[in-house]
This record gives C-alpha cells, sequence and structure tokens, in this order.
C-alpha cells in the first residue's frame, strides 16, 4: 500500500506543478516540466520540505512536497535557510508551513495508510484528474 501512496502523492506533485509523464532514456517512468523553482522545463523530483527520514508521517502530506529540478532540490533547497524558507512560506502561507513544523516536531505520530489514499485521490479530483490506475497499471 505504501508504494502505491507515493504514486498517489507524486500524482499530486506533479500535477499541481502541470508536469507530465515520460518515458526516459532509460526505459523508465520520469516527469518533465517546470521546476517550481527556477522555473526552467526540466525532469523534476518529489523534494520534500520536512525530511522523509525524520517525518515518515509527512511524507505524503501534499504541503510536504514541492516539484523541483535536481539542480534546485539538491544546490538549493538542501542548502535551506531565510531564503528557501520564505520561498516555501511565500507558496503555501504561514499558517500551513507552521501547521508542517509543529507536525515535524511531533514525534510518535501515525498514519492512517487509507486515509492518506482518500486525502490524495480527494487532492487529485479537486485538480481535475481522477487516477483509475497506477503507473504499473494496477487499479488504485
Amino acid at each position: 500500500m505504501l508504494d502505491r501512496l507515493a504514486v498517489l502523492a507524486k500524482w499530486v506533485c506533479f500535477t499541481r506543478a502541470r508536469a507530465r509523464q515520460v518515458v526516459t532514456d532509460s526505459g523508465g517512468l520520469g516527469w518533465f516540466g517546470r521546476c517550481e523553482h527556477c522555473r526552467l522545463e526540466r525532469f523534476l523530483q518529489w523534494s520534500h520540505i520536512e525530511p522523509q527520514g525524520r517525518c515518515p508521517h509527512l511524507r505524503y502530506d501534499p504541503d510536504n512536497y514541492r516539484a523541483l529540478c535536481w539542480h534546485c532540490h539538491f544546490h538549493w533547497w538542501h542548502k535551506g535557510g531565510a531564503e528557501t524558507e520564505a520561498w516555501i512560506r511565500g507558496l503555501i502561507g504561514d499558517a500551513r508551513r507552521d501547521r508542517l513544523g509543529l507536525m515535524a516536531r511531533t514525534r510518535g505520530h501515525r498514519m492512517d495508510p487509507e486515509a492518506v489514499r482518500l486525502m490524495l485521490l480527494d487532492e487529485l479530483h479537486r485538480m481535475g484528474v481522477v487516477p483509475l490506475f497506477d503507473t504499473e497499471g494496477r487499479p488504485l
């Protein structure tokens, strides 16, 4: 179920960025579109605000990820600082950023995979996307 949640969360992330799924040179699937930071068209990555390793309960939260190109993800976002914090606050607002920070400091929080799945499907539906199958053709 968790791999399928990642598929849904990535659809939310990349649909929000108006990216398109493409076949890469190696035959895999990737997402191509405008980086939400530099605005250049590139292959995009699922970039988390609060780290997945430290905050696994926020991994699928739509406020906790953005679509960034490799360069912006590793050479700008991971450096952190006031500029990245101001940028994310400008995108999601102070209240939602503060909620993420509070949730990140909350230990022992468990996510309900079915509740997360329903939340992600609702988010996609609000964007006008109704996925019936994941990227490997399995029913959602």
